[in-house]
């Protein structure tokens, strides 16, 4: 078994599970206002993205969890997660908000262009500058890439040497390029 939040571990999860800290979602909504409602996050592990959208006024967020564990995690915590395949499950129409797993993100952005109406998505900047990827991205630029100004923690208190960012995609023509905007933390009083 393996544990669901371990402060002691320091090698990568293998199920490549790394929690999405509450500021940076805040801080997608308070800098993109404009966002649609989301509806799914098709890869939800406990539910860490779904409680933030709350705050700002939107009804509560449906998630879709592979790992059984981490499924039962999200619902003891409150959050409406059911286990099950997210890239399995049609995405017609939803709004996505996802911190995909790095290593197939993009597959699970691909789906998202193709399918939703919306895609939000947390990615490490570097997934901008591959080779394996530009296609893609030049084919689908993204309407908005909302930058972290901060590195995220996801767990054990420290960051990784990876800047992120939300990239922001609309299922309508994109002729005006994309909106860079910098995302800070809130200021503590």
């Amino acid at each position: 078994m393996i544990p669901i939040l371990d402060d002691v571990r320091t090698e990568r999860d293998p199920r490549d599970f790394y929690p999405t800290p509450e500021w940076a979602v805040s801080a997608l909504y308070r800098e993109f206002p404009q966002l649609p409602q989301p509806t799914l996050d098709p890869c939800a592990g406990i539910g860490s993205l779904l409680a933030p959208v709350g705050r700002f006024g939107y009804k509560p967020v449906r998630g879709i969890e592979l790992d059984p564990e981490l499924a039962h995690e999200a619902g003891r915590r409150g959050q409406w997660v059911i286990q099950g395949d997210g890239l399995a499950a049609s995405w017609r129409g939803e709004n996505i908000l996802m911190n995909p797993p790095y290593k197939d993100a993009q597959t699970w952005i691909k789906k998202g262009i193709d399918e939703a109406a919306s895609v939000c998505a947390l990615l490490r900047l570097g997934f901008l500058a591959s080779r394996k990827r530009s296609a893609l991205l030049r084919r689908n630029p993204p309407h908005g890439l909302g930058v972290l100004s901060k590195r995220p923690s996801f767990r054990w208190g420290r960051t990784d040497s990876s800047e992120y960012g939300w990239f922001i995609w609309l299922n309508r023509p994109n002729p005006s390029g994309t909106v860079i905007r910098w995302l800070l933390p809130e200021a503590k009083p």
